[in-house]
């Protein structure tokens, strides 16, 4: 799978974003997975981990635990 020309460049606007500080690292979307084990990226990129249902179990856990 090949990345967009395009979305190259909205990583190209995250990262000047972060430099200049007009967007958190908390809600910047290039810094998801810097924590991330190169393992772990390598299932999400053959799709052998889904992604979208983790974080929809981490949402889902998120509002059980703050009773909204």
């Amino acid at each position: 799978m090949k990345i967009s020309k395009e979305y190259r460049e909205l990583v190209k606007k995250w990262g000047h974003q972060a430099m200049t500080g007009t967007i958190s690292d908390l809600q910047n979307p290039i810094f998801i997975f810097s924590i991330t084990s190169t393992d772990l990226l390598k299932q999400i990129a053959k799709g052998e981990l889904n992604i979208t249902q983790l974080a929809l179990l981490e949402l889902e856990a998120r509002t059980h635990h703050s009773g909204i």
